[in-house]
């Protein structure tokens, strides 16, 4: 099983030989990642490092738990994070978001609303080790795919321009409406007359 351990601050060198400063740069510790064997999981530990020391981020809880939990799923089904198969279903991303997430989140084990965010978390990680080179991909192997999606306009010009478009990925997870969860999970039972139990009968 992954855990995941706080590193400590340090300093580090100013190197850059145009640099007009000695004072060296104070790094904040991370959330740092290691496999079950004590392996120091460099990509996920560079996208942390990121957050943390470059996007001065201050909440990084759902975002460790998210990774957590996809590294998790990674080593239980000996999966490599950076290895996409052609049939995209079989990519890690694909399987973490259909036999993980989705399958709990049906089942009740989670909100959906959590799997979703978790699957953003996994994007927004990939589109970083892309975006810095630590990962490379091709038109045939990449984690994901790129897609339009319409969103209903919810402003005050609304009757004018009723959809927009934004770009979205095809690991998306919807969250379905609370009638629709609810409808998932139980059935009202009928009476021999063919009346949910509890409605009155109309007239």
């Amino acid at each position: 099983m992954v855990f995941v351990v706080k590193s400590s601050s340090i300093e580090v060198p100013r190197i850059h030989p145009y640099s007009l400063s000695e004072t060296p740069i104070l790094l904040k510790g991370f959330p740092t990642f290691y496999s079950s064997d004590y392996q120091y999981l460099m990509p996920v530990n560079l996208w942390m490092n990121y957050l943390v020391n470059g996007r001065k981020s201050k909440d990084l809880n759902s975002a460790v738990r998210a990774l957590k939990r996809y590294w998790s799923f990674l080593e239980k089904n000996e999966l490599d994070w950076d290895v996409f198969p052609k049939s995209k279903y079989l990519r890690p991303t694909y399987r973490f978001r259909n036999d993980d997430l989705l399958t709990n989140a049906r089942a009740g084990n989670i909100q959906f609303s959590t799997a979703s965010l978790y699957m953003l978390h996994v994007i927004k990680f990939y589109e970083w080790t892309i975006a810095n080179q630590v990962l490379d991909v091709s038109e045939d192997e990449k984690p994901f795919e790129y897609e339009l999606v319409k969103v209903r306009n919810q402003g005050m010009l609304n009757h004018l321009h009723p959809h927009f478009l934004v770009t979205s990925t095809d690991l998306r997870i919807r969250i379905p409406k609370k009638a629709d969860i609810q409808s998932l999970n139980r059935k009202r039972p009928m009476n021999p007359r063919g009346v949910l139990v509890g409605e009155v009968p109309r007239k």
